[in-house]
């Protein structure tokens, strides 16, 4: 019996000094960086959860762009509770691009992971992730995914392997907090063709791109770790949103990549009738430019795409409104989901 009980606990004993092990390494290769902006409460609670996570003891940076709010106050309260974390607030704001920019340029691990604000996270299950970590196998380590409907997971190859297997590659990756990235990678070349994104909402398009072109090693995690935060109101319409993504796709050399590229958002949403739903949030809150944003895209649509949008363009105002609120009615009576806010979020800037 002592024996049995000497073998276990000599078990446990190694198994401890393994995670211990694992623990370390993580700390010494992974840098985390948080964006922020006038989202106190937000930033709080993204905090909190990580303070409770296996990567609490990493580096962890706090971009505060010049916040407006209480983000001084909760920078201060989990200074004193995280090990290794620093805070910088900039004099003024320069900007979400620009704010995700300066987390680029000063990442100093082998592995980056740029977190946003407002977002809710699993860590139930991060072994794999630890491991890929560890190992340093892969070039991008996917941990989130942007849309309504979950990618496959536990899967690894290059971008090309993965797009083959159905998962909408640039679209799963537009989605900054949901992958982990080889620092190195990012390199100034990189960050410069960047800059011409910054004003379309993905400042990292470049990134993306340059992993298709130069065939990097992907790895998707088995558990969706990031999760989207789909219910605070959006700092643009979806169709101006959808206006940028079409802009930051015209890159790909492509033609057929492009054009799954360009449908993927509404085809991982759950189909084309997505693609009413951005034309219907343009005609609702872009009523003075809505035909020119249209136009902006309409010329980079595929004939497919065009055939598919004609009839949505041309459905009246009024017709959108009603069958906006009839999809909140039945989201909020029926199926008892929170939709997400009819408003634009003015103070994102």
């Amino acid at each position: 019996m002592d024996r049995m009980q000497n073998s276990v606990k000599n078990v446990l004993d190694k198994r401890a000094h393994l995670l211990l092990f694992c623990k370390t390494v993580v700390e010494e290769k992974l840098g985390i960086t948080i964006i922020t902006y006038n989202r106190a409460s937000y930033l709080d609670e993204t905090l909190r959860q990580l303070l409770s996570s296996p990567f609490k003891d990493c580096k962890i940076t706090v971009l505060d762009n010049c916040s407006p709010d209480d983000t001084p106050v909760v920078c201060e309260k989990y200074s004193h509770l995280f090990r290794n974390i620093a805070i910088f607030r900039h004099k003024h704001n320069i900007g979400g691009a620009g704010n995700y920019a300066r987390a680029v340029e000063i990442s100093d691990m082998e592995y980056t992971w740029i977190l946003c604000d407002d977002d809710t996270f699993d860590f139930t299950e991060v072994s794999d992730v630890i491991g890929a970590i560890i190992y340093g196998t892969y070039d991008i380590i996917i941990v989130g995914s942007p849309g309504l409907f979950d990618t496959q997971r536990g899967i690894r190859g290059n971008p090309m392997d993965l797009i083959k297997q159905g998962i909408y590659y640039y679209y799963v990756l537009s989605f900054i907090p949901g992958f982990i990235y080889r620092t190195e990678k990012y390199d100034s070349q990189c960050l410069i063709e960047n800059y011409k994104f910054f004003p379309y909402s993905y400042p990292h398009f470049a990134i993306i791109d340059k992993s298709v072109r130069e065939n990097f090693t992907v790895y998707v995690s088995e558990q969706l770790i990031v999760i989207r935060n789909l219910l605070g109101a959006s700092p643009i319409t979806l169709l101006s949103w959808y206006r940028h993504w079409i802009y930051c796709c015209s890159i790909i050399h492509d033609p057929k990549l492009r054009e799954l590229t360009m449908a993927s958002p509404f085809k991982q949403q759950g189909g084309y009738r997505f693609l009413m739903m951005f034309i219907g949030h343009g005609k609702i809150f872009n009523k003075g430019t809505f035909y020119k944003d249209m136009l902006t895209i309409f010329v980079r649509f595929s004939w497919k795409l065009r055939l598919i949008s004609l009839p949505m363009i041309f459905i009246p105002r009024p017709v959108y409104i009603v069958m906006r609120h009839i999809y909140r009615f039945v989201q909020e009576k029926i199926f008892k989901i929170t939709p997400a806010p009819l408003v634009i979020d003015k103070s994102r800037g």
